[in-house]
């Protein structure tokens, strides 16, 4: 049984690397850093890890919104050495914001009898956020691991953590 999980949330070279189709900049690397640390925190203590990827066809219709990112089996969709998955942990391909929609993210923290989720990632005002207020309506707790998370700027990360913490009643720390 585990109380928690921590979810890794597309921290991918797209997102990370320098030169990724939507790369963060700095503010990106220094999130993947810090959640690289949690992670390492996470493992000792033995808990569950879901790493949670962008993972896009050529064609997806989120193209029309954002510039094409993170399509499966381009190095763009890999995730960085920091956080990559080990054995024993679910990698967990998403095609939406919400790591729950349309996946098996659900049933996983059932089977696990999770009851509240650590989320750390990118972007904080897109799928960190919509990943959490999918967690909020199952009843999950949820903790947010403010300076492992990146926003698509620093006004969009601090907007987001103020929603998380005051409509979806997340800790932020």
């Amino acid at each position: 049984m585990s109380e928690g999980a921590l979810l890794i949330i597309d921290l991918l070279e797209d997102f990370i690397a320098p030169d990724g189709a939507l790369t963060l900049g700095p503010d990106g690397e220094r999130a993947c850093a810090q959640a690289g640390l949690a992670l390492a925190s996470w493992r000792r203590r033995g808990g569950l890890v879901v790493h949670v990827t962008d993972a896009h066809q050529p064609n997806d219709p989120e193209f029309s919104v954002w510039p094409v990112h993170c399509v499966v089996g381009t190095l763009g969709a890999r995730e960085r050495p920091e956080v990559a998955a080990q054995s024993g942990e679910l990698v967990l391909p998403k095609q939406h914001f919400s790591a729950f929609y349309k996946t098996e993210l659900e049933d996983v923290l059932r089977q696990h009898r999770v009851r509240s989720v650590t989320l750390c990632g990118v972007c904080t005002n897109i799928c960190v956020l919509y990943t959490a207020a999918d967690a909020q309506m199952r009843g999950l707790g949820i903790e947010v691991l403010a300076d492992a998370c990146a926003g698509t700027s620093q006004a969009a990360h601090r907007f987001a953590l103020g929603e998380l913490a005051a409509t979806l009643g997340a800790r932020i720390v």
